[in-house]
Formats: C-alpha cells, sequence, structure tokens
C-alpha cells in the first residue's frame, strides 16, 4: 500500500513538473513579420541588444533602414531606432514597407525579418 502511495506520488511529481516546463516551453513569437498587419500607437520602447520591443507586444530589429529619403545630406529619423515615443507604427499584410507618423512627418521604413 505504501509503496503505491509512494509511486503515486512520484508520478503526480513528474506530471505537474512537465506541464510546467511545457507551458514555460510556449513562448509566443512576437517579431513583426512580412504576413503581419499591425496599427498600434506606440507608447513604450524598449532597446536592447539590437531589437526594438514596442508596447511590450511587438519586436522588430533597430536597424530598419528608411526607404525615402530624399536628401541624403540631412537625414531625420535615419533608422527606427532614432525615433522617442509616442508615435504611431502601420503595416500592411505580406508588406516589408513600416510606416511611422510621428507628429506631421510620415516616414517609411524596411521592415528586416528577424
Amino acid at each position: 500500500m505504501k509503496k503505491t502511495i509512494s509511486t503515486i506520488k512520484i508520478f503526480a511529481t513528474c506530471l505537474c513538473a512537465s506541464l510546467l516546463i511545457c507551458s514555460c516551453n510556449k513562448s509566443e513569437d512576437k517579431s513583426l513579420k512580412i504576413e503581419s498587419e499591425i496599427k498600434l500607437d506606440i507608447t513604450r520602447i524598449y532597446r536592447h541588444k539590437g531589437v526594438i520591443l514596442l508596447n511590450d507586444s511587438i519586436v522588430l530589429t533597430q536597424n530598419c533602414p528608411r526607404i525615402d529619403i530624399k536628401n541624403k545630406d540631412y537625414v531625420i529619423y535615419k533608422q527606427i531606432e532614432d525615433i522617442n515615443k509616442p508615435y504611431k507604427l502601420i503595416k500592411k499584410a505580406n508588406n516589408d514597407t513600416i510606416l511611422i507618423i510621428k507628429d506631421s512627418d510620415s516616414l517609411l521604413y524596411k521592415l528586416l525579418e528577424m
């Protein structure tokens, strides 16, 4: 009887541990993809080691280049990482162009997937 109870306790402990490990490993991919469509007001920005986390929900690379530069002598917001909050980020599905509206400027950037 004691052996059966011990076996059940060990089995239950192993089952709980495996469920905990599985739930921790299921992290959702927050990176912005070409297939993604998004329209988001950016109010929180966290920069770390080449990536930007926007509003704790979207991740993209800091190196997304600006693609609508006409005057190369003076470039404001050359890369996405140069933009400070708040701003609006818009991206259509199946398109590699990110539109950022900052104050009265409309800025276009090329999405570099991670």
